[in-house]
């Protein structure tokens, strides 16, 4: 990595914003250099021989890919006991701020805990419903899953393709910003990296959930904004309906597409059965219970992320709002479905030491709009904590 570093310095050909910037890669994204597994026990050898679109942006641009990060195993699809961060590839990640007590939170649990831990300037994570907004969140660290698809996911194991979204993880918006425009394969969903700290002034900001002491709202207003308390329903909307319709057909034409050991679901159920105690020490339930579905209703699919869609739409026109914001991952199940971006900022800890985040919704390819509003609001709380035992 040193190596590659020192010649890409030394080229004048090279793109300058990601030049020699090191970033870790979630290992369910391809890369041709070194194994992707998406934590598997069965994959933890399979190099595939092409690197995914958005591995293949970013080394264009100069980027060195310092390694894989550890994800819940199959993007945290594996079995209801299976705590977050653990794979049977790598083991348990934790959490640098309190390794004991604290999960690594979301599927993209190492990119998380590698950025806050100073592994990586910046990190890939995969979303499908908070898998990127959780594990930054806790690590009080910057998670933006921008509209779906404009960051490719071709080359990425997948769990839902109705859902999954490549997004970036660091430690500013700015950051997250340029790894953004550095991971798209098609340049005309760039954004501007010419952020606006005063964006928030005379906006309209809905405060989703639950918010203690209106304390949200009062670091909203101190941006100079409005807080509007609202409500987004999630009623008929089953993120998990949808990804049992999706990941068995998903998965078996990615294995067989880029040549993988195993070629289908089935195969990996049953490679884990020959040893489960090390292959699928939790137990595989919810790979079980996705290989049972024989029956696809796209429709039905396709029907609820138009509500979610819609009514995201929906509250934004009718109470005249700019965005949507809500602590955590509390509120990410309709943006999720309707493929909309989200941006998770550092808020600050609980009153129990966890870190907290300030996630905000816009509207489909409201994606620069959204890093404005984020942005704004770091730099008027500059809210970040640092794991310090862990770093010290």
């Amino acid at each position: 990595a040193i190596e590659e570093a020192r010649a890409l310095d030394a080229s004048s050909a090279t793109p300058a914003g990601m030049r020699g910037i090191p970033v870790l890669v979630k290992d369910n994204v391809n890369t041709n250099t070194m194994p992707t597994s998406g934590g598997t026990y069965a994959l933890k050898d399979f190099t595939p021989k092409d690197d995914a679109d958005a591995v293949t942006a970013l080394t264009n641009g100069g980027a060195i890919i310092l390694g894989k990060s550890n994800l819940s195993e199959l993007a945290n699809f594996m079995d209801t006991k299976m705590p977050s961060g653990y794979s049977s590839k790598a083991g348990q990640t934790h959490n640098p701020f309190d390794p004991l007590n604290l999960s690594p939170e979301g599927s993209s649990s190492g990119s998380g805990a590698a950025v806050a831990a100073n592994f990586s300037a910046a990190a890939i994570g995969t979303e499908t419903t908070g898998s990127i907004i959780a594990p930054a969140a806790i690590h009080s660290i910057v998670g933006f899953k921008p509209t779906k698809d404009a960051i490719s996911t071709a080359g990425v194991m997948p769990l839902s393709s109705t859902m999954d979204t490549v997004g970036t993880m660091a430690k500013s918006v700015k950051d997250a910003a340029v790894l953004y425009n550095a991971s798209v394969s098609d340049a005309s969903k760039a954004v501007s990296e010419q952020l606006d700290a005063g964006f928030l002034r005379g906006k309209r900001i809905g405060i989703v959930g639950d918010d203690p002491q209106q304390a949200l709202a009062r670091k909203i207003e101190a941006c100079g904004a409005q807080a509007v308390p609202v409500e987004l329903s999630e009623d008929g909307i089953d993120n998990e309906y949808i990804i049992n319709q999706d990941f068995k057909n998903d998965l078996d034409r990615y294995l067989q597409t880029y040549q993988a050991p195993v070629k289908s679901l089935s195969d990996l159920i049953a490679f884990n059965q020959k040893d489960p105690s090390r292959r699928a020490k939790y137990g595989q339930d919810l790979l079980e219970d996705a290989n049972e579905v024989t029956e696809f209703d796209k429709a039905k699919v396709e029907a609820m992320v138009k509500t979610a869609q819609s009514r995201i739409d929906d509250l934004l026109r009718d109470e005249k709002l700019d965005a949507l914001v809500f602590y955590d991952n509390e509120g990410v199940l309709v943006p999720a479905t309707a493929g909309y971006p989200e941006l998770t900022v550092p808020a600050g800890v609980s009153d129990e030491g966890a870190p907290r985040g300030a996630t905000f919704v816009a509207g489909r390819k409201e994606d620069e709009k959204l890093l404005n509003i984020a942005y704004s609001f770091e730099k008027k709380t500059a809210a970040r904590a640092i794991p310090e035992n862990y770093l010290n």
